[in-house]
This record gives structure tokens, C-alpha cells and sequence, in this order.
């Protein structure tokens, strides 16, 4: 079977060794290359390994002629014979095929069968399930033949002996089970070769749009190839550089993946140009869009802290000298709002940047921290009506005018008028200012609380 190393944060796809055919010896199957003795002698477990490590190149090459003869012997006539008609001695497995332009183009489909395994905590990875299918011409090949024998898949034998393209998963951990892949033969020459591949793709590259509930994980896919020859990994359905455009879709999801916290919105496919490092090929990605189940995800993020901008508006019908209750009102909710910032760091601890959760949390704590600053102008308002009200008890004739008018008798031509204390209109537009303050805020506070949060969710959604 074919096997996947893994290789740190990558997982390599090799073709099959030569030691699982060698394992069950059958009469009637051979196998011709001239990497096969270098393959084997890579290993340390082989005993001939020494030998042809120490062996000059005459020697080399005369063990490579006894192997190719000692197998030979064992094949039939008919495979031999239909080996030299479709591959023909002169093919070299370890070179691609190329273009008149030295250009090695494979082309690769996606097909999304199930995901799960997913993290609740964070989406720091998930199981994927799939198909991987590569396309590829090798005029090397006599595909025509094999069609008019009616070969429709490609012989073991002859499936072993050709070119096959490897690609390598980046950002995948531990791979669960790799299925032998056949070569198929194509009526429009491509070869096709179709893998299942079920392995652990770990978002470390993850790109997150908090206000949709929007996780974005990409599968980079690097194709492996000779330092000498152009070769280029492009999505089947690529509108500029693949010949199937419009035949297939470059990422196909067979069902409708809804795991329990996690919604599998989308796949896309994203072709890039630039190779990350010297000698490697472009890569290709596909992005993974996730996101959470709409109701428990409003109902954890966005309506908690709204309802803790609404409670702290309550502040605004208690009555200004109540500093004990308004007080305790507005810090309370403060510490509301900090644990659920908190809880949501907890939820995405690998998160440096600033998020949009950050900015929403941020207003709310804006709002709360205004409604306090609000308490304090009304408080210090009802501080001056009080202490107004203090003197005029002291004293009468300042806190609470009195005008009166005495007659005297008929007898006396003179009008007497009293004042018993000052005027009120200093008081009463103290107490008129206090309750002026809440009444504003009641209506102005929920307006701005509402226009800001519009611009917050146009501005983000448009954003992404």
C-alpha cells in the first residue's frame, strides 16, 4: 500500500515501495526499473544494502543485470510483451513527463466525503475524509493501446512501473489510513489516479471573522517534483490554466457536513503563484470555511452583552440620589462584561491580534462606562439641590421667599410689604437640571448604542 510520512506539520504521499510486491512472490508479475535495487538498498534492513553501498560501479551494474534478469525469468510473455509495447525500455520512472516547454502539469481534485473530529474549545483542527484525485498526460505512455485492450485501469504491474506524481499536505497531523490508488485510463489520455485519504488537518494558520462565527482553515497542497523541471500543481477547475475548466468543480462536498458546534459553509479552492522556498513548486489551498450554529452562537456572544448595556440604561429611571444602587449597577455590569472578555480570550488563546469580538466587547464596556459618568453629573446636581435645601432650613428668610402685603387701618396712607425670604429660582433649576440629565440619557444613550453597533456590523460584514 501506499504510504504517508509524516514529517513534522507535513505528510508526504509516496507510490507503493517494491517490497510489498516482493513480499508475496506470484508468478506472472514483474517489475522494471532501474531504481528498484536503490529503493531496496535505501534500507538498512536489506543485507545487500552494504554490499552495493561498497561495490564499485562495474559491480553495480552487474547485480542490477542479474535483478533484471532473475526477474524477467518469472513474468509472462504476454505482460512482458505488452510492457514493452506501452512503457518500452527506455522509460525512466523517476522522470515527470514534459512539455515541449519542460513543464510537468498535474492537476488535482478535492472530494469532501465527511468532516468531524472537531475541537469545540477552539477549531485548532478537525478530521477530514476524502478523495484526492490527480490528472495527468504522459506521452511517454501508448494510452491508445491500453483503451483498445480494454484496460480501463492500468495493471498492477504497469501502474508500478510509470511516473505518478506525489503531493504533500501541509499542516496535517497524524494521517489515519491511506488507500492504494489506482491509475486509471482516460478516453481524453489523462491519467487518473484516486486516493482516500482520511487524516487530521490542524488550523494554524486560521483566519477568523468573529461576527459571522466564521473560522477559515487552509490545507496547503505542494506537489513534489525534480529541482530541474517546471512542475505545477493546478485545481481542476482553474478558469485559466486547466483544459477541464467547466467539465469539474476543483472541490466537490458530497454531503451536507453539520457537526454540533461547527457548520461546514464552504470549500475554496485558492491557486498560488509564488513558491515559498527555493526549488519548491507553487502551492495550492483550500480553504475551509466553518462556522457556528447561528442561535448558540448569538445567543453566547452578542446577546449577553447587550443585555448588559440594556441593565446598566436602568440607572437612568432610579432616582439621582440613590448613589449606592446606581453605583453597584454600573460596576457590576463593568464586571460582566470583563469575564465575558475573558471567556472569549479563553476561547481563542492562540488569537494575537485584535479580533472584532475585541471591538464589540469594547463598545459595550464604552456604553456601561458612560452610563456611570452620566450618574455622576446627575448625582452631583442632586448634591447641590440637597445642600440648597439645608440652608433654607437654617435659613428661612434665604430658602423660601414669602412676599406679603399689609393695609394698614383706613386711618394710615402707607403700604407695607414684607419679604419672608429669597427667591426659589436657583433651587428649581437644580432640581430641574438632575432630572433633565436621565431624561436625555434615556433616549440618547440606546440611540448611539444602536448607530454605533449598525456601523460595527456593516463595517465587519463588509470586511469579509
Amino acid at each position: 500500500m501506499g504510504t504517508g510520512f509524516e514529517r513534522g506539520d507535513k505528510v508526504v504521499t509516496t507510490p507503493p515501495k517494491r517490497e510489498a510486491l516482493r513480499a508475496a512472490p506470484m508468478r506472472g508479475r514483474f517489475h522494471v526499473g532501474f531504481d528498484g535495487w536503490s529503493g531496496r538498498c535505501a534500507s538498512r534492513a536489506d543485507p545487500r544494502a552494504e554490499c552495493l553501498g561498497r561495490a564499485s560501479s562495474a559491480s553495480r551494474l552487474l547485480l542490477l543485470l542479474l535483478t533484471l534478469l532473475r526477474d524477467c525469468a518469472a513474468f509472462s510473455a504476454e505482460e512482458a510483451a505488452l510492457y514493452t509495447q506501452v512503457v518500452g525500455s527506455r522509460y525512466t520512472k523517476s522522470s515527470p513527463p514534459q512539455t515541449a516547454d519542460n513543464k510537468t502539469e498535474v492537476f488535482i481534485q478535492l472530494e469532501v466525503t465527511f468532516v468531524g473530529d472537531i475541537r469545540v474549545g477552539e477549531l485548532g483542527g478537525f478530521q477530514l475524509h476524502a478523495w484526492v484525485s490527480l490528472l495527468w498526460r504522459d506521452s511517454r505512455v501508448n494510452v491508445e493501446l491500453l483503451r483498445q485492450l480494454g484496460h480501463r485501469i492500468m495493471p498492477e504491474f504497469l501502474a508500478r512501473s510509470v511516473w505518478r506524481p506525489g503531493v504533500v499536505f501541509e499542516g496535517v497531523g497524524e494521517v489515519t489510513r491511506w488507500d492504494e490508488p489506482d491509475v486509471f485510463v482516460r478516453e481524453d489520455d489523462f491519467l487518473l489516479s484516486r486516493q482516500r485519504a482520511v487524516f487530521q488537518v490542524l488550523c494554524l494558520g486560521q483566519r477568523d471573522n468573529f461576527i459571522l462565527g466564521v473560522t477559515v482553515c487552509s490545507l496547503a497542497v505542494k506537489l513534489l517534483h525534480d529541482a530541474d523541471s517546471l512542475a505545477s500543481l493546478v485545481w481542476i477547475g482553474n478558469e485559466t490554466a486547466s483544459p477541464l475548466r467547466g467539465q469539474y468543480e476543483s472541490v466537490v462536498v458530497h454531503a451536507d457536513v453539520r457537526p454540533l458546534v461547527y457548520t461546514l459553509v464552504k470549500v475554496e479552492p485558492v491557486q498560488c503563484d509564488d513558491a515559498s522556498a527555493v526549488g519548491s513548486a507553487p502551492a495550492i489551498a483550500a480553504d475551509f470555511h466553518f462556522s457556528k450554529v447561528t442561535w448558540s452562537f448569538l445567543l453566547s456572544t452578542y446577546v449577553p452583552s447587550t443585555m448588559v448595556v440594556v441593565v446598566s440604561w436602568i440607572a437612568f429611571w432610579v432616582d439621582a440620589g440613590a448613589a449606592a444602587s446606581r453605583v453597584t449597577l454600573g460596576v457590576a455590569c463593568l464586571l460582566m462584561l470583563v469575564a465575558q472578555v475573558g471567556h472569549n480570550r479563553i476561547a481563542s488563546p492562540h488569537a494575537t491580534q485584535l479580533q472584532p469580538g475585541d471591538v464589540w466587547f469594547f463598545v459595550s464596556a464604552v456604553a456601561v462606562f458612560c452610563s456611570l459618568l452620566e450618574f455622576v453629573l446627575a448625582h452631583g446636581s442632586h448634591r447641590d439641590k440637597a445642600r440648597a435645601q439645608g440652608v433654607g432650613a437654617a435659613a428661612s428668610a434665604v430658602a423660601e421667599p414669602r412676599y406679603r402685603v399689609y393695609r394698614k387701618p383706613p386711618t394710615m396712607n402707607t403700604l407695607t410689604i414684607m419679604c419672608d425670604a429669597a427667591s426659589q429660582t436657583e433651587r428649581s433649576y437644580r432640581a430641574y437640571r438632575a432630572n433633565e440629565l436621565d431624561v436625555l440619557a434615556r433616549v440618547i444613550f440606546p440611540i448611539a448604542f444602536m448607530l454605533v453597533a449598525s456601523i460595527y456590523f456593516l463595517w465587519y460584514a463588509a470586511s469579509y
